[in-house]
């Protein structure tokens, strides 16, 4: 098995914590868009030092060409998401995430000239449907595609594939473990334009909530890790792999549903078959892309 197949399955079980606590902390301790983005770019920094301190300090060098449109792309990304799940409805939009897998293809191969066998983008294709069951609910319907939020979703998911595409160039130069590193420090003093933009909703943040983040930067920065990691041996399969953490999540929340029923969303029997089939399918055809490698 190759190691980036490892990385991407190990990431998307740390992701599949990572977003039920994001979607906790957004619905409890943050209330502004604003707000929440400033202290996630904010405390960055000290991640980025501390990652610096582990793996040690190594200049940019050459890298820093493909590191300042890792940095730009990633932000725009970052910040479009953050934007869509503050001011949407959330159930309209996650069903759109796994259509990422479609822009993943064409944009690593137009960048970096990855190609596979074409069963592998079939299955690829597979997961794609598989994820959009795991996230259907019952306002899920077609005018979301239209709506102003879904084009900005859509706009989210393939600029962030271009910044995927930069982690796996600027990697070759210097260690991915550097990478995230510069990504963390260099993307930090962007919360300066979100605490010009919104001073009094920044100030209201408690230390609850500031805490909170501190824990969401702590599990993603393990993912990011593992993904780096991943991303500088291959994008296109490590993108479809750590999609896996749908399922994941689904399977989570359910669990953590029966001893904090509070936090289970209520959907009908028939949503939950629906969602338990996609992730039956989603991880019958990640098998499948394993075993075609």
């Amino acid at each position: 098995m190759p190691l980036y197949v490892l990385l991407s399955v190990v990431a998307a079980f740390i992701n599949s914590f990572a977003s039920i606590f994001q979607k906790l902390t957004a619905k409890y301790a943050f209330t502004s868009f604003y707000s929440y983005s400033f202290f996630y770019y904010l405390l960055l920094l000290p991640f980025g030092l501390l990652l610096f301190l582990i793996f040690g300090y190594t200049p940019m060098g050459e890298a820093l060409r493909f590191i300042v449109p890792m940095i730009i792309t990633f932000f725009i990304a970052n910040t479009l998401l953050n934007y869509v799940i503050f001011l949407n409805d959330a159930s309209n939009i996650n069903p759109l995430f796994p259509l990422k897998l479609i822009f993943v293809p064409f944009i690593t191969f137009l960048m970096i000239g990855e190609r596979f066998m074409p069963v592998t983008y079939l299955l690829m294709v597979v997961i794609v449907c598989g994820g959009m069951l795991v996230a259907i609910d019952e306002s899920f319907s077609v005018r979301a595609f239209f709506k102003k939020g879904t084009m900005l979703l859509l706009l989210s998911l393939a600029v962030f594939t271009v910044s995927d595409v930069y982690v796996n160039q600027a990697s070759a130069i210097i260690s991915p473990y550097q990478v995230l590193a510069w990504e963390f420090v260099l993307l930090a003093p962007t919360s300066l334009l979100f605490l010009a933009m919104k001073p009094r909703e920044i100030k209201a943040a408690t230390p609850k909530s500031i805490m909170a983040m501190v824990g969401i930067l702590t599990t993603l920065t393990i993912f990011f890790l593992l993904l780096f990691k991943a991303f500088s041996l291959n994008v296109t399969i490590s993108n479809t792999l750590s999609m896996m953490s749908g399922p994941l999540v689904l399977l989570l929340v359910t669990g953590l549903g029966k001893l904090k029923p509070h936090l289970l969303e209520e959907h009908t029997k028939k949503v939950y078959i629906i969602r338990f089939i996609g992730s039956l399918i989603m991880y019958v055809a990640a098998i499948g892309i394993v075993i075609t490698l």
